[in-house]
Order: structure tokens, then sequence, then C-alpha cells
């Protein structure tokens, strides 16, 4: 059966499926993420697919400088685990200085890594 992707007609994969229905669900939860896939005719499409939010500092920061925090996580489609598949970037701002975003970004995707690696274990409450 074929599926109509963007500007082509491709082979329906249960895969891109699932996880168009999941990004559908991701962009109704979270109205103000802005959500880009490849294009069609990408080498991995519908990756590298980018979710760009800006997470406003919680009343319990306040006593901080930063009004608020811009992510992006981006999905590639190349790597042997999902860990090897997610990276989480923190963009610089005026609040949030480039070493600051760079070692935020780090301890974030360092977390991430973890969490993906023990649920691919067995760990998880979601196995993957």
């Amino acid at each position: 059966p074929h599926i109509h992707m963007g500007k082509r007609e491709a082979v329906s994969d249960p895969h891109v499926d699932a996880l168009q229905k999941e990004l559908i669900e991701v962009k109704a939860q979270l109205t103000a993420a802005k959500l880009v896939k490849a294009k069609a005719d990408a080498p991995f499409f519908p990756f590298p697919i980018t979710v760009t939010i800006v997470v406003p500092s919680p009343p319990s920061a306040a006593a901080f400088d930063v009004n608020e925090l811009r992510l992006t996580l981006t999905l590639n489609g190349e790597g042997a685990h999902a860990e090897d598949r997610v990276a989480i970037m923190v963009e610089p701002t005026d609040d949030v200085p480039a070493p600051v975003a760079a070692a935020i970004s780090d301890s974030l995707q360092a977390t991430w890594r973890a969490q993906l690696t023990k649920q691919r274990e067995g760990g998880g409450a979601r196995g993957g």
C-alpha cells in the first residue's frame, strides 16, 4: 500500500506511521512546540526530527536571572540504539551564555542517554 508523505508517494511503513501518530500527539500536547521533520527526499526520512520548545522559569527559580530555557530535541535516523539517536541542546540566550547552555545541554544529554540505556536494558517501565 502507498501513502502520501509530503510531496512524494512512498511505501507505507508501520514504524513511520506509528511515529507520525506520536508526533501528532506531541504537537497536540505541546502546542507551543515547533516540530520539524526532514524533507521527504532526505536519506533517513522522516529524520532528523527536531522539537523546539521554550520552557519558562518556574516560580521556584525566581531568585535566578534566567527567564526561560529554549530546548531543542533532535531525533536522528542513524545509530544502533535510541540513546545514539537522541540529542538535546539548550540554546544560548541573553540570560543563558553559551558556556552555561553547553553545560546544561551536556547534563541533559547524559541524563537522556542513561535513561534510554536503562530502558533498553530492561530497567525501565517501557522496553526499547
